[in-house]
């Protein structure tokens, strides 16, 4: 094996070592089922033992949990263009998403640990979505509601516009209608979980989150929510991994550019000197 031969192997192998480093990155963007239509100061990702920060259209996936620092929010514009506005302090998973347009069929599944969140029905059917919590299960009959997760898993729902059915953990379940809230706490030790409260007013707790929820998301740099949504990603790709793929292929395509030049002058220089030898003999 030539010295240029040996040189190029040991080159082609760190490049495919580099590019087996970024294929995670392109296959983790296969699931993508929406995008990051606003982000207020740190956001994040965490889907198999992978942790990103989320920058404002980056693609979100199926089955990532997003969490949200304090004075943090973001929100999450899906492919049925259903909305999740998620306030600081928060913790959501996007468990499940199936959309299939033209006719529009699919489901979206979405668990609540912490925090606060609005949830903007979109274009999938209203038993389409189903809302979980530590302590809730939210089915929806309406199109705004908010969900308000404290530190021990205790829910309170409001709705804004059409009407919710929240259930406990064993199937105790209350109507919620316009500008109606209902809560669920947590069961005592020994106890079966108690039901949703009675409709009433929001108590103040869930008003500040959502107060607090809605200020930071009023003071977002960025354009209007799901703006700029198309040029995310090619094939569901993200725009960063498919920048790394080309820059691998293009430094492996140089790098072949290169020896195989390199050979070619070889080959050349070799023919020159053998022809001028034999002309050299000849005369």
């Amino acid at each position: 094996m030539s010295g240029r031969q040996s040189v190029f192997r040991r080159a082609l192998s760190s490049l495919v070592a580099l590019a087996l480093v970024v294929s995670p990155a392109i296959s983790f963007a296969q699931t993508g089922v929406g995008n990051a239509g606003t982000v207020v100061n740190q956001v994040s990702g965490a889907l198999q033992s992978k942790v990103r920060k989320i920058a404002l259209k980056d693609q979100v996936y199926q089955n990532e949990k997003i969490s949200t620092g304090s004075a943090s929010a973001t929100e999450i514009v899906f492919k049925d263009e259903t909305k999740l506005t998620i306030g600081p302090d928060s913790d959501v998973v996007l468990d499940n998403f199936v959309y299939k347009p033209g006719p529009v069929s699919g489901s979206l599944i979405v668990t609540v640990s912490k925090g606060v969140m609005r949830f903007t029905t979109g274009k999938l059917s209203k038993t389409s979505y189903l809302i979980k919590t530590p302590t809730a299960t939210i089915g929806i009959r309406g199109t705004i509601f908010t969900v308000y997760v404290a530190a021990n898993g205790a829910t309170t729902v409001t709705v804004q516009a059409g009407a919710v059915s929240v259930s406990n953990a064993i199937g105790i379940s209350q109507s919620v209608g316009v500008g109606q809230s209902t809560s669920v706490a947590p069961a005592p030790a020994g106890a079966s979980a108690p039901p949703p409260s009675p409709p009433s007013a929001p108590p103040p707790q869930a008003q500040a989150a959502v107060s607090s929820m809605d200020n930071t998301v009023a003071s977002a740099p960025g354009g209007p929510a799901g703006a700029g949504a198309a040029g995310t990603a090619v094939g569901g790709v993200t725009a960063g991994a498919l920048a790394a793929g080309i820059a691998v292929a293009a430094a492996i395509a140089v790098a072949v550019a290169v020896v195989t030049g390199d050979d070619d002058a070889a080959v050349t220089d070799s023919t020159t000197s053998t022809s001028t030898s034999t002309a050299t003999s000849t005369d």
